[in-house]
């Protein structure tokens, strides 16, 4: 995290570099590269953040010696929403790559199986669809 940190540091410094903008090619590749780093970065530092709020509310919890039930269940509450967004953070890391943001053509073809083979391409094709709807 902190490479990307100080790799997006670095292209910031050159993109107010003077001159910067007589090659436009350059210049529009350079604002992309800041852009999609930022759009790395933003979700972990909400995540940095949101993990010290947890431990924060930890520490209160501590303090109340188990006697403010509201405030273990919400911290409970909030240690699961956690995770959960830890376990799509960690996804969209593994799936990080040149061509991983690129958008894919996906073919479902039934084959030689006859009428199984085509209920079995149907059911995966609605999985796959339920899958992208739930992604957005």
């Amino acid at each position: 995290m902190s490479s990307r940190r100080s790799e997006l540091q670095g292209l910031l410094r050159q993109s107010e570099a003077d001159g910067l903008w007589e090659h436009v090619d350059q210049a529009q590749e350079l604002m992309q590269q800041i852009s999609n780093l930022r759009e790395y970065l933003e979700p972990w530092e909400r995540m940095e953040r949101r993990v010290a709020d947890l431990g924060a509310l930890d520490e209160l919890v501590a303090e109340a010696g188990g006697e403010d039930a509201a405030l273990e269940a919400e911290v409970a509450t909030e240690l699961a929403e956690t995770r959960q967004q830890f376990e799509k953070l960690e996804l969209a890391t593994v799936l990080s790559e040149k061509w991983d943001a690129a958008n894919a053509i996906l073919t479902i073809t039934a084959g030689a199986g006859g009428t199984e083979a085509c209920g079995w391409a149907a059911m995966l094709l609605r999985m796959y669809q339920m899958w992208a709807q739930a992604q957005g």
